[in-house]
């Protein structure tokens, strides 16, 4: 899953947005997988406004693009289970949701058994992430 902030001119139109949407994903879909033309058709794309607007007329939006075969299992495992899916986050959202109080500014780092998740939180939204190749049986391995 991909996470991208970005900023846009104000616009009238949700189908403007849209389609600045759709180019911020196939922008950044190539720099995180290293592929030279993104393949949209292979992702789901999502955005949503967040935060006031710049003094430059600019709009926050937080762009997210996840694999559509990563998506279709999960959405697969509920219909099996006979679950309603409403929505489908993010899992560092989620993790922010069980925090106690709201934080604006802070680094949430989330320890896996194989790997570890870094994300840096700006005004209460996830600006960076990154993915660290060391989790928790590192430490059991010791």
């Amino acid at each position: 899953m991909f996470v991208f902030k970005m900023v846009m001119k104000t616009m009238r139109k949700s189908l403007r947005l849209i389609s600045c949407v759709v180019l911020g994903a196939a922008i950044l879909a190539p720099m995180v997988v290293g592929k030279d033309h993104a393949e949209a058709d292979t992702y789901y794309v999502d955005s949503a406004k967040f935060g006031a607007y710049t003094n430059e007329g600019l709009q926050p939006v937080l762009l997210v693009a996840s694999p559509k075969d990563v998506i279709d299992s999960l959405l697969e495992i509920s219909d099996a289970l006979a679950w309603h899916t409403i929505g489908i986050d993010i899992e560092v959202l989620s993790a922010y949701r069980t925090l106690p109080r709201q934080l604006e500014n802070f680094v949430l780092l989330d320890i896996g058994r194989s790997y570890s998740m870094l994300t840096i939180f700006q005004n209460g939204a996830p600006v960076a992430q990154r993915s660290i190749p060391q989790g928790g049986q590192m430490f059991n391995a010791a």
